[in-house]
């Protein structure tokens, strides 16, 4: 493969672990508003950011927040990871390294929990007792998922035709 691409290549990884690190910080911000930050604050109004009533079902709230926090954390690490493995892939002129076939996965259930979740967040943060699953619930883990088939087929060409030469 030409030096072009491979540069190519590293630069967007490069940009799309700054992303990561941003996205990281953005977290990290919602997180503590939510948990810490009260109906009244100056800051939650301006952004609109959902606010932890913690008053019922603190249990409950405590579980969600915890499982909120670990599966976001667990995507920024997980992307994190592939796009770490596909920069060494590149120092040793593999473009599909096969470590990167269970993080996909991994990142693709730790999706559907997020989305599980987040999507049923109103349900904790506001008591209204609806729980709900639809296709959104299903649609970024199954692409993900679909993604991680793929890149396990272009990893195992990529062997192949290693060893044909």
């Amino acid at each position: 493969m030409k030096q072009k691409t491979f540069k190519n290549i590293r630069t967007v990884c490069i940009i799309a672990l700054a992303l990561c690190g941003i996205w990281a910080l953005v977290m990290l911000g919602h997180f503590l508003t939510m948990s810490l930050a009260s109906k009244n604050d100056f800051f939650a109004k301006m952004t609109g950011l959902p606010i932890m009533d913690w008053g019922t079902h603190t249990t409950a709230k405590i579980v969600y927040f915890i499982i909120y926090v670990i599966t976001t954390l667990v995507m920024i690490w997980l992307c994190v990871k592939i796009l770490c493995n596909i920069l060494k892939g590149i120092k040793e002129g593999v473009v599909f390294p096969k470590s990167n076939v269970k993080p996909f996965y991994w990142l693709a259930l730790a999706d559907f929990i997020y989305m599980a979740v987040n999507r049923n967040s109103t349900f904790l943060l506001y008591d209204a007792y609806s729980i709900c699953f639809n296709h959104d619930n299903f649609t970024t883990p199954f692409i993900i998922l679909i993604i991680a088939m793929m890149y396990k087929i272009a990893s195992q060409a990529v062997e192949e035709n290693n060893l044909t030469i």
